[in-house]
């Protein structure tokens, strides 16, 4: 893995406002410089979070790394690995989900990336395997960051194996082994399979034996029934007949029972019906005749002229004392209605004169209320003035209490020059109580100011209604009078008109004595209508009910030569009269009742008949051991017999597998022990094949590392020869030490001995570490070891013409011999980043 470029925004302490840009192309050893807090090892920090999402130095909680006054934070680094570039882009949010990519482009065409990943899990996955590194063993061999370059000195043996399998691609022997295994359980559940399928083989042998039987016992049975067939058929024959023969004499039977047969006494009563009919009708003409003389009589009397005038009168007279009535109601009503109007005018000229008092009332009220709310008003911002001033009073003592000479202040993060006099607190509470009981009585004050308004307002509206009231009860009244008077005079002209067509008298006597004469008459003429009306009713009832009664008459005649046909009988009579009826009525009763009784004996011998032939058969159905019929037995034998061949078959194809199955399984069984012996030698165990490959790493790593390191130590230390990378002390009678051991110096100058002996190895075998970050460090040696451990640095550097090495420190010796600087410093109000040199 060889970076490309950096670009970053909202990272720490690169503001959010503006996007960073890093170019290492055609750059090998840069030394990043500045001052405490200027952001140096947030580069290396970002080049970490863009790949693996994680720093060394922060771990997974990366809500941190956002600017503390920017809403996210982005990174994005191109990248070169395996001779492609890739580009991984992180972007974090303080709400909402965070983004992951990592994309590959075509350098030829670079406008859309030729592949992309968008979800962290994979992405993570892809960097790893691009790499060769999980996030620990990059940490330990490529970005050794600030206080943790001597991770892989000091780590565990497992630590080790997992940097070195990474870069020197030895993690493939680990895939091997993993696929190794899976391909050994493959083939285990495999043979699993082929097991449970050779059981069922033979037990399909097993089978087959005894399907063989069971169709040889089935045949023997087919055989003897149908030896037995002809017999039943014989027996059968005879059943069937007896059987259609009882059935047609049962269907004559349920026939000529279902007849239904006109009721005797039912039928009686039609012919007497029919005979009174007949009677009713002769009765129902002489009287219709004489009615229709007395009515003409009546009718005459009430279509006479004097009678029509007399009527007219009394029409008239009727409709004016119908009228008569609602002129008086409406006269008295009008006459009270005017008084009424004369006392609301009284009453509107009261009420507005009480309305004009209660306005000027209220208007007094409201000045009162309005100074009461401005005085509020003034004593309430007089409270919170002095509450404002006592807050600051005591902000400036908490203040005080934490600030430090030659500290950064917590405000304003500047440092303090001179920390100002003790400020004592005063009374926050106090002023507190006094605004409380301000507002308190400034909301009193506004409530009765509002209340004030409320009650002018409501006086004024009430004395612009009173007005208007006035005006209205006026004109109310007038109009009443005018209504009285004319209601008054309507009255007086309908009393002069009942006069002339009643006499002189009341006419509420005298109308009722006319009409009751008229009506008299009426009711004569009206009563010899009825019953003529009647009369003609009666005549028409007596006609329908002989038509229906004749008609009755004929449909039992009907009824009756219907029977007769059925019962195959002659009708003896003279048509529909009476004692026509009578007679074929009692010969069809008798004709019947002898055609039932001779069926039912006929039946009552074929049943005997057809019970003997049943008890024949049964016995033979026992003798054969039958249980319905020879014809179902002998289906079901054979369809038995069908059915046992084909499972024969079934079952002697599953037999036939056996040999096959034995050799399948024989055969895997042999690549399951292949595969869990090369899953046995790709192990780490000692005397493995992997081990022998560490160990031989480790060695070799050992003895590079020792020549850098008694270089870098001034001939004082080496690396035990055992790959243990215990420090043996050459100026101490070679004494061996645990690598933890060593002041921070000398463990800083051993961390860089094995970084510089890996890039060595790395670069021989054309493995994929182009790339080394150191975070501080140097600050720990002096002057002599300083060069030494630049020249170790440099080294890393010449060794490869693509490698990139990326310094972080305080040191102001590097700028004298690193040429390619990137100098940061910290804005003094903000405490973002600010890029002086070397930026893209």
């Amino acid at each position: 893995m060889r970076p490309l470029e950096l670009r970053l925004r909202g990272f720490r302490s690169y503001s959010g406002v503006e996007e960073h840009g890093f170019d290492f192309q055609g750059r090998h050893l840069i030394a990043i410089v500045g001052p405490t807090g200027a952001g140096k090892s947030t580069i290396l920090d970002a080049i970490s979070f863009a790949l693996y999402g994680r720093t060394p130095r922060i771990g997974k909680a990366v809500s941190t790394l956002i600017n503390q006054r920017a809403k996210e934070a982005v990174v994005s680094l191109r990248f070169e690995a395996g001779g492609r570039e890739w580009e991984a882009v992180r972007r974090l949010r303080r709400k909402g989900a965070n983004e992951h990519a990592l994309y590959l482009w075509d350098t030829a065409s670079s406008s859309e990336p030729e592949e992309q990943w968008v979800m962290e899990r994979e992405v993570n996955a892809k960097v790893e395997g691009l790499l060769g590194l999980e996030f620990d063993a990059f940490s330990r061999s490529v970005l050794l960051a600030q206080g943790q370059f001597d991770d892989l000195l000091n780590a565990g043996d497992a630590g080790k194996a997992k940097v070195l399998k990474g870069l020197f691609g030895f993690e493939k022997l680990d895939k091997m082994r993993e696929l190794a295994r899976e391909k050994a359980k493959d083939v285990a559940n495999e043979i699993k399979i082929l097991d449970v399928q050779l059981e069922a083989a033979k037990q399909a042998q097993t089978k087959c034996e005894e399907l063989r039987e069971e169709i040889k016992e089935a045949k023997a049975r087919q055989e003897q029934l149908e030896a037995a067939r002809p017999e039943f058929e014989k027996l059968d024959e005879q059943l069937h007949g007896l059987r259609q023969e009882m059935s047609a004499d049962r269907k004559d039977l349920e026939e000529i029972e279902r007849l239904k047969l006109p009721d005797r006494k039912k039928s009686e009563k039609t012919i007497k019906d029919y005979e009174q009919a007949a009677a009713k009708i002769a009765e129902a003409v002489a009287n219709l005749e004489k009615a229709k003389k007395v009515a003409a009589d009546a009718n005459d009397r009430i279509e006479s002229p004097e009678f029509k005038e007399r009527s007219e009168r009394c029409q008239k007279a009727g409709r004016l004392i119908g009228g008569l009535e609602g002129l008086q109601q409406a006269e008295e009503a009008d006459r009270q209605g005017a008084t009424d109007a004369h006392h609301k005018q009284e009453d509107a000229q009261e009420q507005l004169e009480k309305s004009c008092g209660d306005l000027k009332s209220a208007k007094v009220e409201l000045r009162k209320a309005e100074e009461r709310a401005e005085q509020a008003k003034q004593v309430l911002q007089r409270a919170e003035d002095a509450l404002l001033d006592a807050r600051h009073q005591d902000m400036a003592a908490e203040l005080r209490s934490r600030l430090e000479q030659g500290e950064d202040c917590p405000i304003c993060e500047q440092p303090v020059h001179e920390v100002p006099p003790q400020v004592t607190g005063t009374g926050v509470p106090q002023a507190e109580q006094a605004v409380e009981k301000a507002e308190t009585e400034s909301d009193k004050a506004t409530l009765a100011l509002q209340k004030a308004t409320g009650t002018k307002q409501a006086a004024k509206e009430r004395l612009n209604g009173a007005k208007k009231n006035l005006e209205d009860s006026r004109e109310n009244k007038n109009s009443a009078d005018k209504k009285y008077a004319k209601a008054k005079e309507k009255l007086e002209e309908c009393l002069t008109k009942l006069e002339e067509l009643l006499d002189e008298g009341d006419p509420f006597v005298l109308l009722p004595e006319e009409e009751s004469a008229l009506n008299e008459l009426r009711e004569q003429a009206e009563q010899a209508n009825k019953i003529l009306e009647e009369a003609h009713r009666a005549l028409e009832k007596a006609r329908s009910d002989g038509e229906s009664a004749q008609k009755e008459l004929g449909q039992l005649w009907d009824d009756l030569v219907r029977l007769s046909t059925r019962l195959e009988m002659e009708m003896s009579g003279a048509g529909d009269g009476p004692q026509a009826v009578r007679k074929a009525l009692s010969d069809v009763h008798e004709e019947r009742d002898r055609i039932v009784a001779e069926l039912k004996d006929n039946l009552r011998k074929l049943q005997t008949e057809l019970d003997d032939a049943e008890k024949r058969r049964a016995a033979l159905l026992i003798k054969y051991e039958i249980e319905e019929s020879v014809e179902v037995d002998l289906a079901a034998i054979k369809e038995k017999i069908r059915g046992l061949s084909r499972q024969l078959e079934e079952q002697q194809k599953i037999a036939d597998t056996i040999k096959d199955l034995e050799e399948q399984i024989a055969t895997k069984q042999s690549r399951q022990e292949n595969y869990e012996r090369l899953n046995e030698d790709l192990t780490d165990r000692k005397g493995k094949f992997v081990n022998f490959l560490l160990e031989a790493v480790r060695m070799e790593l050992s003895n590079l590392g020792s020549e850098h390191f008694e270089r870098l130590s001034s001939g004082r230390y080496r690396f035990s020869a055992d790959g243990v990378f215990n420090v043996i002390d050459l100026t101490y009678a070679e004494q061996a030490r645990r690598s933890d051991s060593l002041s921070g110096g000398e463990t800083f100058l051993a961390s860089l001995a094995l970084a510089v002996a890996l890039a060595e190895m790395v670069g021989r075998e054309g493995g994929r570490l182009d790339a080394f970050m150191l975070d501080e460090g140097f600050g720990s040696l002096d002057p002599e070891h300083l060069d030494l451990a630049m020249e170790g640095v440099e080294k890393l550097v010449s060794d490869s013409g693509r490698r990139l090495v990326l310094l972080v420190s305080h040191v102001a010796e590097l700028r004298e011999r690193v040429d390619d600087l990137l100098i940061l410093e910290k804005d003094p109000v903000t405490g973002d980043t600010k890029i002086v040199q070397g930026a893209a």
